[in-house]
């Protein structure tokens, strides 16, 4: 069964604590977030709560911004062929990688 649950949060920590209990669930296989800012004790959280539920956690951040807390961060962006996408920091051997997706 394929469902879609759709949370919207005006304030950044309302956004954290709805996906922080989303991921924690073991209900949910994904949660996508487009915050503001979120610190670095709220994207801690944010991953240990994916881990226990067993769920993915994306977020989405805003030209200029970087959660560096991040387990993984990939940068995406559209060229000629398709779309480039640069593995800027990951656990194990994907570290500084990039690939080219075409379209």
């Amino acid at each position: 069964m394929t469902q879609l649950l759709t949370v919207n949060a005006d304030k950044d920590h309302d956004i954290a604590w709805c996906a922080e209990k989303l991921l924690r669930s073991g209900g949910c296989g994904m949660v996508l977030l487009w915050p503001r800012r979120l610190d670095a004790r709220q994207i801690r959280r944010l991953q240990l709560a994916a881990e226990t539920g067993s769920a993915l956690a994306v977020l989405f951040a805003l030209p200029g911004q970087s959660y560096s807390g991040a387990v993984l961060r990939v940068a995406v962006r559209p060229s000629a062929s398709g779309l480039a996408v640069d593995i800027v920091k990951a656990r194990g051997s994907l570290r500084r990688a990039s690939l080219m997706l075409s379209l």
